[in-house]
């Protein structure tokens, strides 16, 4: 599978997932090209549509940070925004000059409305709702070079035993006397085959896994993501809901629920 699909891939995995950083314009935004649609003139969210367009294509990072729900996502190993302050200071990784030359070409009835989901910008990179910025699935160039370093970094790290041809998709900390975590890569050979890596207690993300079973994964809609793994006499699995707030993901072993946090790290921002 050539890089180019595998980024596909991913991102259709991580669906409310991406990163961004900013230029410094300290002045108000302007309206990007109005319209005098009816259809639009009677849409509620016609405001706060037009202040998230401005505020991306005049780099106003304060603003557009203002907008956010937070934790904002970004596809894994990169870390999730979590506040304002590292929203500002991520704009320009996430938000490039390409980017938000095509958002300045776009007015507030360029947004789609998805039903209770919220409404949808383009073909998704950016959703709204409840007046605020709920997922950012654009990613730079800049951020995708990154990205791919924190990867191969990573990879490095594992035990010999799990090295070759996988890529890292999400790490879950597991809430558990026995297990500390456990992690699960993505085939560059199969793109349909996961892999579940169980790790003891105090483990090192280093150290050799307890247990390592392939599997697959499912999405129920855009909403639920669940991943399934078995061996001849074991069954893994968990899910997570991009709509709970925060996040519960349960992951099931052998006769085990455990609850755990899923887009678990172990390093500090690069940012």
């Amino acid at each position: 599978m050539n890089n180019k699909s595998l980024i596909c891939k991913i991102m259709a995995i991580s669906l409310f997932i991406v990163a961004f950083n900013s230029c410094n314009n300290s002045s108000a935004p302007q309206s990007v090209n109005d319209s005098n649609d009816a259809s639009v003139l009677d849409n509620p969210d016609k405001e706060i549509h037009e202040l998230i367009l401005t505020s991306i294509a005049q780099g106003d990072k304060e603003t557009f940070a203002d907008l956010v729900q937070y934790p904002l996502r970004r596809t894994y190993p990169l870390h999730d925004i979590t506040n304002k302050q590292e929203m500002v200071t991520y704009f320009d990784l996430l938000f490039d000059d390409g980017f938000r030359a095509v958002v300045d070409s776009l007015s507030y009835n360029d947004w789609d409305q998805m039903g209770w989901r919220g409404y949808m910008l383009l073909s998704g990179e950016i959703w709204e709702s409840d007046g605020e910025v709920i997922a950012v699935n654009y990613s730079s160039p800049a951020e995708q070079k990154l990205r791919d370093s924190l990867i191969q970094a990573e990879l490095n790290s594992l035990h010999p035993s799990l090295q070759g041809d996988w890529i890292p998709i999400d790490r879950l900390k597991l809430n558990d006397d026995v297990y500390g975590f456990a992690r699960v890569d993505m085939s560059t050979v199969n793109d349909d085959l996961y892999r579940l890596s169980l790790f003891a207690k105090e483990a090192e993300v280093g150290n050799k896994p307890v247990a390592c079973l392939e599997g697959q994964m499912h999405m129920e809609g855009q909403i639920v993501t669940s991943y399934y793994f078995n061996s001849v006499d074991t069954v893994a699995s968990y899910y997570f809901d991009f709509y709970e707030s925060p996040n519960v993901t349960i992951f099931h072993w052998m006769d085990k629920n455990i609850p755990c946090q899923n887009h678990y790290y172990q390093s500090k921002p690069c940012i």
